[in-house]
């Protein structure tokens, strides 16, 4: 356990953190943990990813790390694309790459509602994180929507599924894709600056703007007309047809097709099997996704082996709606396993050919307002070390969802009071640690209406009831979930209508007004 009274400076709110670990001994049959396949090295390390039981080369960080010391050891500049970003490793390497690389380290963080948290959830990165890069002559911008992931300094480039997050790094899977070749850095740096210059939906983050150079604007290490001209990536894949368009309009940048009408291909033309990986799947919100359904239900009916894997942690969180999408695919003779924190996406054909995607299989796939990035490829090795790991992934994934998901939880309450939490009988803050220290146990109950944080000691409960301040933005990065709202004296809820979490750990913040 660990407490801190800390002030908000010029806002005129103080908070109050409490840090508690919950001793939970997590059975992990079905779901176990197994050695990791051998990795076909043909690739020279082109295919990498996050998994718990791995640190080395392959891993997404140190790929990503490689990459920012390679920019500053040659002197280029830096693009980062992220959803998220709160790594404390990762903030720390950008700042120390400042120093040399200044002015010429651009990030875009995807926008959207409560994003606040995305930054702010832990103690360690509102003291040194994200808000503080702007101060290190690193230019950020929030993109509305921008959920694509990648990383370039010009030379070396990666495509991946995670985030800027300790969980996306560290724990959860995740596949990525390194890249050398000049043609897919230029494409990289044309839908960045696409992105960066579009002055609706997005602002940036930093006090004071220093215009981008126009060296690095367009074109980075000095590539002409003649090197646009010979560039074809028909492998990299964009949502957004309007992006498409824009990027397209002089050089094939891109492929021409967005990432749904590639699926939608892929799967047709599918004889023997598909394996997809995904951390949404919503197939009836619209004919668009309805016809992803039939497809996969037309090859399942015509003997293609088809297997889907998972989050259990995001499935049981969205039970409704994404349960009852599975189990008619169930029923449909289609493989579902449930891997609890995963959060890479991909698909592979028969065996012969890969999609990775940073997008999901939802409403987002065919919206031009969406922004994801995926990339097509048929290296043979390259497919093997996915279908490696995706079968290790397989192997170690349960078959049913578990019943009762441990996750990590951070929860920002605001109170009405200066030294009370707002709720019946008036308990300090003080009081509230202690409780915390003593308990056994601590399950968050979610719903619509209101939500609960439960605390059973050895004595007796406490409830703390809370509204949230947006239900439908609630997000899971792995196993850790972000929540934030008004902590409420009276209960809204019902504890049989909500979704239930055994909380590992918990990282919460009251906050009040001075």
């Amino acid at each position: 356990m660990s407490t801190n009274l800390s002030e908000s400076k010029g806002k005129g709110w103080y908070y109050y953190s409490i840090t508690h670990v919950n001793v939970i001994k997590d059975n992990l049959k079905p779901q176990e943990i197994l050695i990791l396949p051998e990795m076909d090295n043909q690739d020279k390390f082109s295919f990498c990813f996050t998994h718990l039981n791995y640190d080395a080369k392959r891993s997404l960080y140190n790929q990503i790390k490689g990459i920012i010391y390679e920019a500053i050891e040659q002197n280029t500049y830096l693009l980062l694309c992220s959803f998220y970003l709160n790594n404390s490793e990762i903030i720390d390497l950008l700042k120390n790459a400042s120093g040399k690389l200044q002015g010429k380290i651009y990030v875009i963080v995807g926008n959207k509602q409560n994003s606040y948290i995305s930054y702010t959830k832990d103690l360690e990165c509102k003291q040194r994180g994200f808000s503080s890069l702007g101060g290190y002559s690193i230019q950020i911008r929030f993109v509305e929507n921008a959920h694509l992931k990648f990383i370039s300094n010009g030379k070396t480039s990666l495509m991946c599924t995670t985030n800027m997050t300790s969980e996306g790094l560290f724990r959860n899977p995740e596949f990525g894709l390194i890249f050398n070749e000049i043609s897919v850095a230029i494409a990289l740096n044309q839908l960045f600056f696409y992105l960066w210059f579009r002055k609706s939906s997005s602002f940036l983050v930093n006090d004071i703007w220093i215009e981008i150079p126009s060296a690095y604007r367009q074109n980075p290490n000095g590539n002409n007309e003649k090197n646009l001209e010979k560039i074809n990536n028909s492998n990299i894949i964009l949502t957004s047809k309007l992006v498409i368009q824009e990027l397209n309009k002089d050089y094939i940048l891109v492929n021409e097709k967005s990432i749904y009408e590639c699926i939608v291909e892929k799967l047709s033309l599918a004889k023997e099997s598909i394996d997809i990986a995904l951390y949404n799947l919503f197939l009836s919100s619209n004919n668009k996704l309805k016809k992803i359904k039939t497809l996969l239900k037309q090859k399942a009916e015509g003997s293609v082996k088809i297997r889907i894997l998972v989050p259990s942690v995001k499935v049981n969180f969205y039970s409704k709606e994404m349960k009852k999408e599975l189990k008619a695919l169930e029923k449909e003779k289609i493989s579902i396993r449930y891997y609890r924190e995963l959060h890479g996406k991909c698909i592979i054909i028969d065996k012969k050919e890969v999609l990775l995607m940073t997008g999901n299989i939802d409403s987002h796939l065919i919206k031009d307002s969406s922004y994801d990035i995926g990339y097509l490829t048929n290296r043979t090795a390259v497919v093997n070390n996915f279908i490696s790991f995706y079968d290790h992934l397989w192997a170690e994934a349960a078959d049913e969802c578990d019943a009762d998901i441990k996750i990590n939880l951070h929860l920002d309450l605001t109170i009405r009071s200066y030294e009370f939490i707002s709720f019946k009988p008036l308990i300090s803050v003080k009081k509230l640690e202690k409780i915390l220290d003593d308990s056994l146990s601590v399950h968050l109950f979610l719903h619509e209406s209101g939500s609960l944080i439960l605390i059973s000691g050895p004595k007796k409960m406490l409830n703390i009831y809370f509204k949230q301040s947006n239900y439908k933005s609630s997000e899971f990065s792995g196993d850790l979930l972000n929540l934030a709202g008004m902590v409420d004296e009276q209960p809204h809820m019902n504890k049989k209508e909500a979704v239930s979490f055994s909380v590992r750990k918990l990282d919460l913040r009251l906050f009040w007004e001075s």
